[in-house]
């Protein structure tokens, strides 16, 4: 059986539609997220073991990114910060955790910035630091007690005036937890790839939909092995209005299709706004 830890977004790093599109050097951007999520049953090797477990959360994302440019390149320097609350449900038992979320430092290059043609290329480093609220005792934890890195690569494609495809693929390494329960967790790499389409209606309003598919990710648990693997596919659609050249609105709605192992979301929905200063 697997081991399993309540922490938000454990599968795959998901970007927005268009993240991949940089913006002109020394444009600042201020985003402000708003997530719900909700997953009811947990799942083993593909199996539903307990269906009345429930997974809430509900997070609010400070993301602040700088362009500039390095060696003719497009460059980016981002930084993350997530509070919220997590709750785990199992019968008459409850816990959760509340309070700031892990900080992520992120830089994104651009390669491949064919502005005529609208090909773009980009790859991205993201560092995430143990700086969010944990508890080592607890099943919950809106914190992960370790550091963790992610290489990616996104691709957008302008395929019309209209259509305009997108992909990405990430790797994420893991550092140790030293202390889960009082125990050591260890974990092996995780791949996700992930797939946009949007529709553009004008400049100042699209429709986008994904979807992402998450794999890998076995541990190591006190030296037992234990299958970590998320083994999910997800789908999500979202639609973004530019209410002015300094504001923009995205809402986003989706779930899982599939789960191999851990809580099967049911429901997802966000909100981001963006500032442009």
């Amino acid at each position: 059986m697997a081991l399993v830890t309540a922490t938000p977004a454990q599968a795959g790093v998901p970007y927005d539609a268009g993240d991949y599109i940089p913006a002109k050097p020394g444009t600042n951007l201020v985003l402000l997220y708003g997530q719900t999520s909700s997953a009811t049953g947990l799942y083993d090797g593909g199996h539903e073991i307990d269906s009345k477990a429930k997974l809430t959360s509900d997070l609010t994302i400070l993301r602040i990114v700088h362009f500039s440019q390095v060696a003719d390149m497009p460059f980016n320097v981002q930084i993350l910060q997530p509070y919220g609350r997590v709750r785990t449900t199992a019968g008459n038992a409850s816990t959760q955790s509340s309070g700031l979320g892990d900080m992520t430092l992120v830089a994104t290059v651009w390669p491949v910035n064919d502005t005529r043609r609208g090909h773009y290329l980009g790859m991205t480093a993201f560092l995430y630091l143990p700086t969010g609220d944990y508890r080592a005792h607890r099943a919950t934890n809106i914190g992960e007690n370790r550091f963790k890195g992610v290489f990616q690569l996104g691709y957008s494609h302008r395929i019309s005036k209209q259509f305009v495809a997108e992909l990405g693929a990430d790797v994420t390494f893991y550092g140790r937890n030293p202390n889960l329960r009082g125990m050591v967790l260890r974990q092996m790499p995780r791949f996700s790839v992930q797939a946009h389409a949007r529709y553009l209606l004008g400049e100042a309003n699209e429709f986008n939909i994904r979807a992402m598919y998450s794999r890998g990710m076995r541990g190591d648990f006190q030296g037992q092995p234990q299958d970590l693997d998320p083994g999910s596919l997800s789908l999500l659609a979202g639609v973004r209005h530019t209410v002015s050249p300094t504001l923009q609105i995205m809402l986003e709605g989706g779930r899982d299709v599939f789960i191999r192992n851990g809580y099967k979301e049911g429901a997802r929905g966000q909100i981001r706004l963006l500032f442009t200063l």
